[in-house]
This record gives C-alpha cells, sequence and structure tokens, in this order.
C-alpha cells in the first residue's frame, strides 16, 4: 500500500512544536491519524538526530503491559530524557484506564510533545480523508 504524503497536516504538528499543550490528531476512521505521528518521528530524528521518541501503540499487543495509569506514567518518565528534545506518542491513549493522570504529568514537561486522544489543554490537528486540498493520487 502506497502512502500519500499529508504535507498540510505535518507542518500543522510542525507549527505547534515547543509548545507545552498536549497535541491531539482526531478524524474520521481510515483517515490517517496513525500515520501522522509516524511522519512526524520521521521529520523529528531527520532534524534532530538527538531527539528522544517514546512512542506507545495500544493497538498492538506488546504495549498491553502498559494499560494501567502508573504504567503508563513509569515507561513513559523512565524514558524520559533531559537535555534533549522528547516527543511522546500514544496510539489509542483511551484504551489506558484514567489516562488524563499520566497525560498530566507528561504535560508538565515543557520540551515534550504529545500526541493524544483527550479532552483537555489541547492544540488540536483535525485530519479528513484525502481530499484535493490535503492531497490527491497521481
Amino acid at each position: 500500500m502506497r502512502l500519500i504524503e499529508r504535507k498540510h497536516y505535518l507542518e500543522q504538528l510542525i507549527a505547534a512544536k515547543g509548545t507545552p499543550d498536549i497535541k491531539v490528531i482526531t478524524g474520521v476512521r481510515r483517515c490517517g491519524k496513525a500515520t501522522l505521528p509516524e511522519a512526524f518521528i520521521s521529520y523529528a530524528q531527520k532534524n534532530d538526530p538527538d531527539a528522544n521518541i517514546i512512542h506507545v501503540n495500544f493497538s498492538l499487543p506488546e504495549y498491553e503491559h502498559l494499560l494501567t495509569c502508573r504504567a503508563l506514567y513509569d515507561y513513559v518518565s523512565g524514558r524520559y530524557r533531559k537535555g534533549t528534545a522528547n516527543y511522546v506518542m500514544i496510539d489509542e491513549v483511551q484504551m489506558c484506564e484514567s489516562f488524563v493522570k499520566p497525560l498530566t504529568g507528561c504535560m508538565r514537561r515543557n520540551d515534550t510533545i504529545s500526541m493524544f486522544p483527550a479532552q483537555m489543554r489541547f492544540y488540536r490537528v483535525p485530519t479528513w480523508p484525502l481530499c484535493l486540498r490535503a492531497g490527491s493520487l497521481r
């Protein structure tokens, strides 16, 4: 399957980089919500090789042990590195019980960009299925 680069949405995330807000990617099913963080990871690795990427995907069974509030917080905190850009990306965070608590803890770190579907102080990046404005198949 060929992925279509969604520059418009990636540019919105890049523009919001460095703000203390939690970044939230919202959209209908199969519109690219999961691939946008992957594009941002590629961008961060290319532009800041020292960046620390912490990525959790609750759709995958290997992250099942992090489904409690404390386990998720400890996992992210244990991988956080001082003195470098830290990027925390969590796919399907609503599967974690009481996910607002660990997110609040992560949000207190000003140099962390976090992407979660949550209703709190956030910078929202709404995504839509492909259209002429967002990209096109050639």
